[in-house]
């Protein structure tokens, strides 16, 4: 199932990489492509151990793909569902509060985005 978030993120990346294409030299910008692919593949293969329940690989997957993307709220639920079924509910926990705390921040953005679009 693929959630707002999950949507947000690729049609980020996907602009980043026709964004690319257009200015090939922009070293910027090459590494917010490459940090993107980088959380994509972090977040498809940890997927895939999840499913396998390698739950320690899955989570040192997702803990690659945060360290080019801290606070991808997908990474860190995905996370915290590894760590609870490892029996580290404090840890699952707070990767839960970040997640939701990142959420929360960004729609409080947005909401004062339309708020300012409205005046």
């Amino acid at each position: 199932m693929t959630t707002s978030n999950d949507q947000s993120f690729e049609d980020a990346v996907k602009a980043s990489q026709q964004a690319a294409k257009l200015d090939p030299s922009n070293s910027e910008l090459n590494a917010v492509v490459r940090r993107a692919r980088e959380v994509t593949t972090a977040r498809m293969s940890g997927n895939l151990l999840f499913k396998a329940s390698k739950f320690m690989e899955a989570c040192a997957v997702y803990n690659e793909g945060l360290e080019h993307h801290p606070y991808n709220s997908v990474l860190l639920c995905n996370r915290a569902a590894c760590r609870s079924e490892l029996g580290q509910f404090e840890k699952a926990i707070e990767d839960c509060n970040v997640a939701l705390t990142v959420q929360l921040v960004a729609r409080q953005g947005c909401e004062s985005r339309l708020q300012c679009k409205g005046d």
